[in-house]
């Protein structure tokens, strides 16, 4: 689930994408938006890769956002996004996304619709409208979810990393062991409450061209 993307995975989003990215030149601004556990620095293997400006979003919690993370929100995450879109001129905005961001990709595309050329969806959660993250996972999973939410919030402002047995699993089950230390080594608390908010899709009913990358090797 993690984005360890080859190059080769970078040239298939874009040949997917072709059809709508007709003028996609050295100045697309890619906007990339981590997944659950991680920060902005997951990306970096792969933004060497992009023809185009880059900017990968620190959501709020971790990097540059630094905070209590157990008491952010779904809209608190879609802020730290805009914000970073704002901060730039781009209008030609290629919207990336992995994981637990397809929970606030729908988001932000409701607050900036026009400033986003695509929206890309990589090994994505997307709950159905009005539905919540936790109710798209298996059973077992989705107990340790929500027993992490809890003691989130009784212990407020206190988040802890996937335990690394847990997070290999999940994350690492195609990996060689120096790309599993490389992407345990990048964990951070999560805010495991976005997992139990119901999630909007008002951002998908505008006609924004979209583009899902299903890993075909995930484990969830």
């Amino acid at each position: 689930m993690w984005p360890n993307l080859t190059k080769m995975s970078v040239d298939v989003i874009r040949r997917q994408g072709g059809q709508h990215w007709p003028s996609l030149s050295p100045m697309t601004t890619f906007v990339l938006v981590h997944g659950g556990g991680f920060a902005a620095n997951c990306w970096d293997r792969v933004v060497p890769l992009l023809n185009g400006v880059t900017v990968a979003v620190d959501l709020p919690g971790r990097g540059r956002r630094e905070g209590p993370v157990a008491d952010y929100t779904l809209t608190d995450f879609a802020d730290a996004v805009v914000q970073d879109i704002e901060s730039t001129d781009a209008t030609d905005i290629v919207l990336v996304g992995h994981s637990l961001a397809g929970a606030t990709l729908p988001h932000v595309a409701a607050r900036v619709p026009d400033r986003l050329d695509q929206l890309v969806f990589v090994s994505c959660v997307v709950p159905a409208d009005g539905e919540r993250v936790v109710d798209t996972l298996p059973d077992e999973i989705a107990s340790m979810v929500e027993a992490a939410v809890l003691t989130a919030k009784s212990n407020p402002g206190v988040g802890e990393t996937l335990d690394e047995t847990i997070a290999s699993a999940i994350f690492c089950n195609d990996m060689n062991p120096a790309d599993t230390r490389y992407t345990l080594d990048l964990m951070v608390p999560e805010a495991v409450g976005v997992t139990v908010e119901a999630v909007s899709h008002e951002g998908l009913a505008h006609p924004i061209p979209r583009t899902w990358v299903h890993l075909s090797e995930d484990a969830v």
